[in-house]
């Protein structure tokens, strides 16, 4: 089996990418045997190709959309940054390898890399300021589009006083507490319906995406919105994975799945393949669910899980009741995924709220 790079800490219930409910850290390896037999073997530091987990966890992150040097952004606004104690200006987004670059007073190239501490400075509408850390910063180099993993604490100005602050707190956790880190991408995926956002300022928002949850997932399963692959740019294959993850198959932002549940995943670009002898679940692009045979979880039927899409089709589109070989099919009427699953009941009820966290 083969087996792509999902980088070093990221969160899990079961296998690697996921995040956990309550509970203690998890082991660093962690085998699990599917059902059908499909031998799993999950590192935090690798995911397996196919079976993959996945969860309901959108981003986590109060900052889902931000621009930088002053600029005005759902409310929010950095003002200024050091980096290593010298202070930062002209701050953007990196695409080269995900990071943050600027220039000192001097004019002179700076750039955030493992080793730095960047210190920022900002404030919310209200006026209440607060700080934030980027640091433990890690590059990663594998896959379609170069990336780094950040540690983001915050605190903020509690009075009047500006020596009085709160305690630092980290940005990202898991499920049972534990700090994870964050990928910084181009682009802001909004509240409601978690898609990309095109208006205005969209070329210059930024959004950190916490390690664990649907964004940053996605980019360690191989589907980074910059990268391309083939020629073809993974920005849609990224947009389709968020769904695809998180069982959204109206494309509203409501999900129908949980952390821990597993699917077997298939790309129209050859990075991940079928390898289980499951049903097909569903077909995949941007909007949500292209088909749906069987939600992957029995809490919600296909009625009720397609209640704001009631027109999407049956995935057994030769009619000849065999839920395993519509695959090509599908690829072929534009989908970007294909999944297979195995539907099995929610460990916890009711389920989460719809954002995810």
């Amino acid at each position: 089996m083969r087996r792509s790079l999902c980088a070093i800490i990221i969160v899990a219930v079961l296998p690697s990418c996921d995040q956990v409910e309550g509970g203690e850290p998890l082991d660093d390896v962690i085998d699990v045997t599917a059902k059908d037999g499909t031998e799993i073997v999950t590192f935090r530091s690798v995911v397996s190709n196919d079976v993959m987990n996945n969860g309901f966890q959108w981003n986590g992150f109060q900052w889902n959309g931000f621009q930088w040097n002053g600029f005005q952004w759902n409310g929010f606004q950095w003002n200024s940054a050091e980096l290593n104690s010298t202070p930062m200006f002209a701050v953007a987004y990196d695409s080269t390898n995900g990071s943050l670059e600027g220039e000192d007073g001097s004019t002179n190239p700076l750039s955030l890399e493992p080793g730095d501490t960047l210190l920022l400075v900002g404030e919310y509408t209200d006026g209440t300021v607060i700080e934030a850390t980027v640091s433990e910063v890690e590059q990663i180099t594998e896959g379609p589009h170069d990336y780094q993993f950040h540690r983001v604490q915050t605190r903020t100005r509690e009075s009047a006083d500006p020596e009085v602050w709160g305690a630092w707190e980290d940005a990202c956790r898991d499920g049972a507490g534990n700090p994870v880190k964050a990928i910084l991408l181009q682009g802001d995926w909004t509240w409601p319906t978690y898609s990309r956002y095109t208006g205005p300022g969209a070329d210059t928002a930024t959004t950190w995406a916490c390690r664990g949850a649907a964004l940053a997932k996605c980019v360690e399963w191989g589907y980074h919105p910059e990268g391309v692959v083939n020629s073809t740019s993974l920005q849609d294959h990224h947009q389709a994975c968020t769904r695809m993850v998180r069982a959204d198959y109206c494309g509203d932002g409501e999900h129908h799945t949980e952390n821990g549940t597993l699917i077997d995943v298939e790309d129209s670009l050859g990075i991940e393949t079928h390898e289980s002898s499951w049903d097909i679940e569903a077909a995949w692009g941007t909007d949500g669910a292209l088909c749906l045979n069987t939600p992957r979880k029995t809490y919600w039927s296909r009625t009720d899980a397609l209640t704001e899409c009631s027109s999407v089709p049956s995935c057994d589109a030769n009619s000849n009741d065999d839920l395993t070989d519509d695959t090509a099919y599908w690829m072929g009427q534009g989908a970007l995924f294909v999944t297979r699953s195995e539907p099995s009941a929610l460990l916890v009820e009711p389920p989460a709220p719809p954002y995810g966290g």
